[in-house]
């Protein structure tokens, strides 16, 4: 059993040094993966478990603000818009000719994608803390 073990444990380590299978490893590492080290006593103690944990909370957030804003009725430039809407349903909103609609929901739906992206990448770069509340229970 022991032999078995040994010989895994070798087979890992080759693999780890093959450049294809470092990038790999580097790349999860970097982008603070949420299964954590081999080690969570290590990852608790050095704070790498906190970054995880609020880089994963950061993405949670960008992606509800972005699901609610994808469904939400939104003015852009002075036209109502909604991320589903077809060019029809856009013209019928704002009271516009259907020979201009398509060419006003093109550019209306370049710049709402483009806000988006803003509102999205800033979620992301804020700065904000984690706060855990305690919860007493009488019994």
């Amino acid at each position: 059993m022991k032999w078995q073990l040994q010989r895994e444990d070798h087979n890992r380590q080759d693999k780890a040094k093959k450049p294809d299978y470092t990038e790999a490893f580097a790349d999860a590492e970097d982008a603070g993966n949420s299964c954590g080290s081999r080690n969570p006593v290590r990852d608790a103690t050095s704070g790498t478990l906190a970054k995880k944990f609020r880089a994963d909370l950061k993405i949670q957030a960008a992606t509800f603000v972005e699901d609610q804003l994808r469904g939400a009725l939104l003015h852009v430039a002075g036209y109502q818009f909604r991320f589903r809407m077809s060019p029809s349903q856009f013209a019928n909103a704002n009271n516009l000719p259907q020979q201009n609609a398509r060419r006003v929901f093109r550019k209306i739906t370049e710049e709402a994608e483009r806000r988006l992206a803003m509102t999205k990448n800033s979620v992301l770069k804020a700065g904000f803390d984690v706060v855990i509340l305690e919860r007493t229970f009488e019994g």
